[in-house]
């Protein structure tokens, strides 16, 4: 079997395509780009952004002279929560363990030397640990001397709760259709 010769026709380089370096020619408004570009609509966009930015500095300008009528405005808004007595309420997290060793090394020092890699381990250990979260349900409110409970429900938690019950409950009847069919 042979391999053909190459001749200088075959290796013929393709010609040369002229390279622009022009960066992001469309910006500068050569070519079309990906989709028609109206001028109007610069223009358009051009007086909006002035108008809003117009009106967002007279508004500034009217906060700043008009402090003292916002100031009364705002004061008189606020309620006086002196009646109240708030008790505090959080979220507390709390934890803890500890753990021990038992004895260590064989029992019998005649074992083989494989045994002895193990020297030093321990036979046996306990240990034990303990965690809580303590969520509130509910706060007390004082007010003029009636005590009073508001319970506090997160609805975050009813519903993954009822989303739980329902998966649950799903399963347990699929397992029962399994048993019967």
């Amino acid at each position: 079997m042979s391999t053909p010769v190459l001749t200088k026709a075959e290796t013929e380089k393709p010609p040369t395509v002229e390279q622009k370096h022009d960066i992001l020619p469309t910006l500068f408004g050569e070519g079309q780009g990906l989709y028609p570009q109206r001028k109007d609509t610069f223009v358009y966009s051009f007086i909006l952004h002035m108008i809003a930015a117009g009106l967002l500095i007279w508004s500034g300008h009217w906060v700043v002279t008009h402090q003292d009528e916002i100031k009364q405005q705002v004061v008189g808004l606020v309620t006086d929560v002196s009646p109240y007595l708030p008790l505090p309420v959080s979220k507390t997290r709390a934890g803890g363990g500890g753990g021990g060793e038992g004895t260590a090394g064989p029992k019998d020092h005649d074992e083989t030397a494989a045994n002895d890699a193990h020297h030093g381990a321990p036979e046996s250990g306990s240990g034990g640990g303990f965690g809580g979260v303590v969520v509130p349900v509910g706060v007390y409110v004082v007010k003029d001397e009636q005590v009073r409970w508001v319970p506090a429900v997160n609805a975050n938690l009813v519903i993954l709760a009822a989303l739980v019950v329902i998966r649950l409950l799903a399963r347990a009847r699929r397992r029962a259709r399994r048993r019967r069919g």
